[in-house]
């Protein structure tokens, strides 16, 4: 599953297709958000407000980088009910603390039953930005 932008999922949506040709790939407009999708194997490439259509439970990991920080603090608190409710596993998130609209370590993730596992600095940026505030965020529900 992939929530993003559409140009993202554009992107990924062709760079899959590409690297993958035998592997199915079903986009926003030519498959509906359904269990029957679900249990299918391959990709479902959705724009990000087809999240709300996931059914509770139902993903045992879930993945964020960077989408978070760049959002108004309304906008991570519903993304952020919606990823609890999905989660039944794991959520990891990759965001900033100080480049952010709302600080990485202020989301709130933990006010929503995820236990924090690990937090630590994104070292593979460090090459490219000494100064880099990118950590990384690991969470049990």
């Amino acid at each position: 599953m992939d929530f993003d932008l559409p140009e993202a999922t554009a992107l990924a949506s062709y760079y899959l297709m590409r690297c993958l040709p035998n592997v199915p790939i079903r986009l926003y407009g030519e498959a509906q958000l359904s269990a029957e999708v679900l249990a299918t194997p391959g990709f479902v490439m959705m724009p990000s407000f087809e999240i709300m259509k996931m059914p509770s439970k139902s993903a045992a990991v879930f993945f964020n980088s960077y989408s978070l920080a760049e959002m108004a603090p309304a906008a991570i608190r519903v993304y952020l009910d919606e990823i609890a409710r999905i989660t039944c596993g794991y959520f990891l998130h990759v965001n900033h603390n100080r480049n952010a609209v709302l600080s990485a370590d202020k989301f709130g993730v933990e006010e929503r039953s995820f236990k924090l596992v690990n937090r630590e600095l994104a070292g593979w940026t460090l090459g490219i930005n000494p100064q880099s505030d990118e950590y990384e965020y690991l969470y049990r529900a």
